[in-house]
């Protein structure tokens, strides 16, 4: 490579960051749709915050893809907890005690499941990575998947009444 040459653009890394967006996008659609088609207050709000949280990650990926294309090359990005991991305590608290029809129930079983496969797409790119900056920002990305993952799981727990809230009994038959 000569002096002032940039080094080529790798397709693969262009190809996975175009990947990752448009399945941020499909999120972003669908959860829209779903607080568009859900009765229930709390589900409409979750399904708005995760929309946005959507929103927030494909313009993440965009300016990684567009720094990555003119500088060939990665810097360290803070990715900020989401608002939906600042919220999760109180959307979960008002969730806990409002019904919801089987249609409510449907839209949470798509989001759960969009959630999953975003998790497990950041995951396993993350370790497919040798960039230290790119395996980082899809490991804090899995993270923030996750989160969305566990709130949409304890949306699910309220309304089907499993007995469990946030992954913990609501009670036991056990005696101390």
């Amino acid at each position: 490579m000569g002096i002032g040459r940039k080094k080529e653009v790798n397709k693969k890394v262009v190809d996975l960051f175009e990947t990752a967006m448009n399945l941020e996008i499909t999120g972003l659609k669908n959860y829209i749709r779903f607080a568009r088609e859900t009765e229930n207050i709390s589900g409409k709000n979750m399904f708005i915050i995760l929309a946005n949280d959507e929103l927030d990650h494909y313009l993440l990926l965009k300016g990684l893809k567009e720094k990555y294309i003119e500088y060939r090359k990665f810097s360290s990005h803070e990715i900020s907890s989401s608002i939906v991991e600042r919220l999760f305590p109180k959307i979960s608290e008002v969730s806990k005690s409002e019904k919801s029809k089987i249609t409510d129930l449907d839209a949470l079983n798509l989001a759960l499941k969009l959630e999953e496969n975003s998790r497990e797409f950041y995951l396993g790119e993350s370790k497919k990575t040798k960039d230290p900056n790119l395996k980082d920002a899809f490991e804090k990305l899995a993270q923030i998947e996750d989160g969305h993952y566990r709130l949409i799981r304890a949306e699910i727990d309220s309304i089907t009444k499993s007995g469990f809230w946030m992954d913990i009994p609501e009670f036991t038959v056990e005696t101390p």
